[in-house]
């Protein structure tokens, strides 16, 4: 079973641009600039949308037809990396 927990937002003031399905986020204020893949993308903008972690893993699944237990590791590896590059609220 899902848990159906929140997992953070993106911070509001960072700049975003999609090029080629693919999303480009400006941290202006750590002066940086981060290419996101196609996963990566999907879960910054679904928890830009508040989607909860439940919700983002079953999204996976259908999309890239992969196993639960694949799509949860990914979910957790990227949004753990979402919080080491200080690209979430706190």
């Amino acid at each position: 079973m899902l848990e159906d927990v929140a997992i953070g937002r993106p911070r509001q003031d960072l700049g975003t641009e999609t090029v080629d399905g693919e999303l480009i986020v400006l941290d202006k204020q750590n002066g940086k600039v981060h290419q996101l893949n196609r996963t990566a993308s999907q879960v910054f903008v679904r928890m830009t949308d508040g989607a909860s972690r439940g919700t983002i893993i079953k999204e996976l699944t259908g999309t890239y037809d992969v196993p639960e237990e694949t799509a949860k590791r990914d979910v957790d590896r990227i949004t753990s990396q979402f919080r080491e590059l200080q690209l979430l609220e706190l």
